[in-house]
């Protein structure tokens, strides 16, 4: 057990530096293209098809992780990954495009199944929540340092920071992999109710909505630095908090995930509704504090919920459909300025719903939870269901 729950960490180390990798090399694509003679149009159209391709392939690879192992379909996706990293790399003339391509597809192919790998290499469903807290910090992690990988570089050519960091990653998931045939396997995770599901896609509008309210926050603030990463700073060191707290919580409260998460989500609308043109330095501040609070409880709710209440080869495909949704969405918005307005009313709206179905399906469950035994919208089964009661004499 010790050794497959090393093997999760290194799974989950290694999701940090294929992040690491991925936005490093978007950190630098267009200055690179540009300056290697591609038109701005063209390095422009190949920025969105960047991003496109990984949401599109991410679900397809969360449809084919229904049969396929998730632990090799990560090595898979980071091999391709890689390739595309050296092809842009070290083909100057040519390997902007392929690169893009196979960069693409092996980052679609390896975002979800590589955090679903490392919950697959443990048993317990508390493990798994614990995972995806841990996971959702990693993926952060990587994210907020990508900068770092362009330092130095000379403008026509892309740094060789995320190349190693792909290959690092690949090395680590094909020995996760590798080691996941010696090892003993764990006990099949506990039956999940289908139930499950209904929470995770709950939360689809309203995970969309606070990506959305990102997107739309005002630039060029005269803020203090810090404020300007401060949604980087805190979610790693949240998630390795909320991750300790979960281990510690009995196993009775871990449904209440729920209720953290949407509770995440209202503050991140009301926080993203405060920060809309706001010019005023105070205003945005606040704005940012509630967004980062609130992404805290969303996210990483939203990955714990994914991973530990859902049967494993659904985890793949629920975090896939959240994260493209909230990719295509804003995305969206960030190119055409004019519909913004009828998109956050339109998701509103669904948010509302999403909040409506959450109250009536899990708040009153939740609060009997505390002494009754089970949330059903989570599908996670408290350990005393179905023991018998003793019965007063």
């Amino acid at each position: 057990m010790v050794a497959r729950a090393l093997t999760a960490g290194g799974l989950l180390l290694a999701l940090t530096t294929e992040r690491f990798a991925y936005y490093g090399f978007r950190a630098q694509f267009r200055a690179v293209a540009l300056a290697r003679g591609v038109a701005p149009e063209e390095a422009s159209a190949l920025y969105a098809t960047l991003t496109s391709v990984v949401t599109v392939v991410g679900v397809l690879a969360a449809v084919v992780a229904f049969a396929a192992p998730r632990l090799w379909l990560a090595p898979a996706g980071m091999l391709a990954a890689l390739g595309g990293h050296l092809m842009a790399a070290l083909e100057p003339s040519s390997g902007v495009d392929s690169g893009v391509m196979l960069i693409a597809v092996g980052t679609g192919v390896t975002k979800a199944n590589l955090v679903c790998a490392a919950a697959d290499m443990l048993g317990s469903a508390r493990a798994r929540y614990v995972v995806g807290l841990l996971g959702y910090g990693a993926l952060n992690a990587g994210a907020a340092l990508a900068p770092l990988g362009a330092m130095g570089a000379p403008a026509a050519e892309f740094s060789r920071l995320p190349v190693a960091a792909a290959v690092f990653a690949l090395v680590v998931c094909c020995s996760g992999a590798a080691l996941d045939l010696v090892l003993k396997r764990p006990l099949p995770v506990a039956a999940t109710a289908p139930t499950g599901l209904v929470g995770v896609l709950l939360l689809v509008p309203a995970s969309t909505l606070m990506w959305v309210m990102f997107e739309v926050q005002p630039m060029g603030v005269d803020a203090p630095q810090w404020a300007h990463v401060l949604n980087p700073l805190v979610l790693a060191p949240a998630s390795v908090v909320g991750a300790v707290a979960f281990a510690l919580l009995p196993e009775r409260a871990l449904p209440l995930t729920l209720v953290i998460t949407f509770g995440g989500a209202l503050v991140a609308a009301l926080g993203g509704a405060l920060g809309v043109d706001a010019r005023d330095p105070t205003r945005w501040l606040a704005a940012q504090v509630a967004l980062t609070v609130g992404e805290c409880g969303l996210g990483m709710g939203a990955y714990a919920l994914a991973l530990g209440s859902l049967p494993p080869r659904l985890a793949p495909l629920a975090m896939a459909v959240m994260s493209g949704a909230a990719t295509l969405v804003t995305h969206f918005v960030g190119r055409h300025a004019e519909a913004r307005a009828p998109v956050l009313v339109v998701l509103g709206v669904l948010a509302l719903g999403s909040f409506a179905g959450f109250a009536v399906c899990a708040l009153r469950p939740a609060l009997s939870q505390l002494g009754l035994g089970r949330l059903a919208v989570t599908g996670v089964e408290s350990p005393g269901r179905g023991a018998p009661r003793a019965r007063s004499t």
